[in-house]
């Protein structure tokens, strides 16, 4: 039987390294990759001080430079590294699914070899993987010792585990804690372990935080700084439910009944698993599988919830670590079926078997779709990158908005034309976007370059008022229509000669009751035919931390107040609306009002202001409007 198994968890291995290599470098390296990528092309030492500045600690990252050295930077090679620590994930699945009985690691390890998630981010160059092995290795010298094995090894296999993977991830802590209370939680039942065990667990901690100390400034640095693009709350049961979807069937899979089939699985396993168990005392492992598996799976999802309510930004790939214990209690469920076969209840068991073959059938599904579907792809960057090199001359310049896209098209990226990214910043500017502040840079780049390459991606967190791409429309010949790729676009732009206003064409400092000063605007033209859209462009300014959420209206006219026609817009953008604006930042919205075939010619007045639902917010002059400008419409 023993030889079987060893055969069987061959098997399982082979096809858990078969799905993460089919297809490696299939698709393009994008964000995340490529931040990992750049970060791993430094030395130590310079990667350790960028590691400061984003939002993962700088293991992964050394250990990718370190790995890039030995092999290359293709696609294939970089991405492979997340391989291995993938399959390293299937082993060490099997391992804690075993503390329970031979038939759960082997059932545990064959589940996770094809669990879609797992697969997915085994293909990505990050550290997520590497992450959940390190957790891995941590909560199976916790069950050791909790099951009284005390050898010293076992106590440093524990604390360097859990180190390596607070360097590695921030989200680590999160399964530190559930280790935690699954180490203390039998003394809560009245297993109580010796004083000098529940002493030594203790000095552990302190030496684990210990070694983390350095790196503490950083991550404190990061959790008030890091941006986040989620609109509104991310609720506890977005947490629950996605996190729920991603294990059983991947991000984009379809969960349907499988979802639910997994979730009485885990059930399953965790109840009928403790009732085995208090038949069999001396089988400890049994119950140190359970406990921390539960632990694992119920903590991390608390406390991401609590933190994704107060920083709306959440994916289920930081729960990751928590993938493990969520199928090693699903496989204790489908023993407790096998072994209901044999029983008086075989037939309830053997409808429940039958079941669960859906959940190999659903990750098969689910890869498929990953593998085939070209939705699913990663940003294109590879095919951006082909597309401008086909056709740039050195003296041309490529924009890419947002910047934090600047690694992954580097990756690429061989030409002679300048690179410039906007804003150039490594994170995504959620918090800081490019305002109209932007225009005087880009004002000295149509001056030194006759051609720009507008490379947009994720331009509504960057450029949220899309002041870069409307303002090249207004003052440039498209040289082309421009390329869509997946998730993103290119437009090619003639500058020679494009005038680019960097300050408003006419002053009007007004002063809004909340901390928003409007600057001035620009206007198309003062005098035109009655066919023709008005066009004209509005400045404004935060002074301080805006309250509320206003949206702007533009009027036109009549002489007598009759209102002809109207243009609203949210006051930023949907994704920066006013609250989040601060102080300095200077917003250009631009505005066409469409005025009716049947308004009569003559002088009319565009009138504009800010407003809510509680109606319209005054200027601090008592007024409820700005009289902007006239304009003058022709036959």
């Amino acid at each position: 039987m023993l030889i079987k198994s060893r055969w069987l968890l061959l098997l399982i291995i082979l096809l858990a390294f078969a799905l993460r290599v089919y297809h490696l470098d299939t698709q393009s390296i994008w964000y995340d990759e490529g931040l990992s990528i750049q970060l791993a092309q430094q030395d130590p030492a310079q990667t350790i001080a960028l590691s400061a500045t984003t939002d993962h600690p700088p293991l992964h990252t050394l250990l990718l430079g370190v790995w890039m050295r030995a092999a290359g930077e293709s696609d294939f090679v970089v991405r492979y590294l997340s391989v291995v620590c993938g399959v390293l994930v299937v082993v060490l699945t099997y391992a804690l699914g075993k503390l329970y009985d031979e038939r759960a690691g082997l059932v545990a390890a064959g589940l996770m070899a094809m669990a879609p998630l797992a697969v997915y981010y085994s293909q990505e160059t990050r550290g997520y993987m590497l992450l959940t092995a390190l957790i891995l290795i941590a909560t199976l010298a916790a069950a050791r010792l909790l099951n009284g094995d005390r050898r010293k090894r076992v106590w440093f296999a524990y604390i360097a585990s859990l180190v390596l993977a607070l360097y590695t991830h921030y989200f680590a802590a999160f399964a530190w804690a559930a280790i935690n209370v699954g180490y203390i939680m039998p003394d809560l039942r009245g297993f109580r372990k010796p004083r000098r065990s529940l002493l030594r667990w203790i000095v552990a901690q302190f030496i684990i935080l210990a070694c983390f100390l350095p790196w503490v400034p950083n991550a404190l640095a990061q959790a008030g700084s890091n941006a986040t693009y989620f609109p509104g709350r991310v609720t506890w049961d977005t947490v629950f439910g996605d996190t729920w979807r991603a294990f059983s069937v991947g991000e984009w899979g379809d969960m349907s009944l499988v979802g639910w089939l997994w979730l009485a699985l885990v059930v399953l396993g965790v109840v009928a698993g403790l009732i085995n168990y208090r038949g069999r005392r001396e089988k400890t492992s049994m119950f140190s599988v359970i406990i921390l598996s539960c632990a694992l799976l119920i903590i991390p999802l608390l406390l991401m919830s609590g933190l994704a309510w107060l920083k709306p930004k959440f994916a289920p790939r930081y729960l990751l670590p928590s993938l493990p214990a969520f199928i090693a209690l699903a496989s204790i469920g489908i023993t407790i079926l096998i072994d209901g076969t044999r029983s008086r209840y075989r037939r309830w068991a053997s409808i429940g078997m039958a079941l669960s073959l859906a959940l190999p059938l659903a990750s098969i599904g689910s890869l498929l779709r990953l593998y085939g579907d070209p939705s699913l792809a990663r940003p294109d960057v590879r095919s951006v990158v082909q597309y401008i090199e086909a056709a740039e001359q050195p003296s041309d310049a490529i924009l890419l908005i947002g910047g934090h896209q600047a690694p992954a098209f580097n990756h690429y990226y061989r030409g002679a034309a300048t690179v410039i990214p906007l804003p150039p910043d490594l994170l995504p500017a959620a918090q800081s976007p490019l305002d109209a502040h932007v225009l005087s840079q880009l004002k000295a780049i149509v001056q030194e370059h006759p051609r720009l390459w507008l490379v947009q991606w994720q331009s509504a967190i960057s450029d949220p008022t899309n002041v870069v791409a409307d303002t090249l429309v207004a003052t440039s010949k498209r040289i082309n229509v421009g390329e869509n790729f997946h998730d993103m676009s290119v437009l090619w732009f003639d500058v020679n000669g494009a005038q680019i206003d960097d300050a408003p064409q006419y002053r009007v400092n007004a002063d809004f009751f909340e901390p928003i000063r409007a600057i001035g605007y620009n206007v198309d033209s003062r005098r035109i035919p009655i066919d023709t859209p008005l066009r004209f462009g509005l400045y404004l300014e935060a002074e301080q931390p805006i309250n509320g959420n206003y949206q702007i209206f533009t009027h036109l006219v009549a002489a007598d107040g009759t209102l002809i026609a109207q243009a609203d817009h949210i006051a930023g953008a949907d994704s920066y609306p006013t609250s989040l604006w601060r102080p300095g930042n200077l917003f250009y919205n631009r505005f066409e009002i469409p005025v009716p075939a049947s308004t009569s010619p003559g002088e009319y007045q565009v009138i504009i202001g800010l407003y809510d639902p509680r109606g319209r917010l005054k200027l601090t002059d008592g007024r409820d409007h700005i009289d902007l400008f006239t304009v003058t419409l022709t036959p």
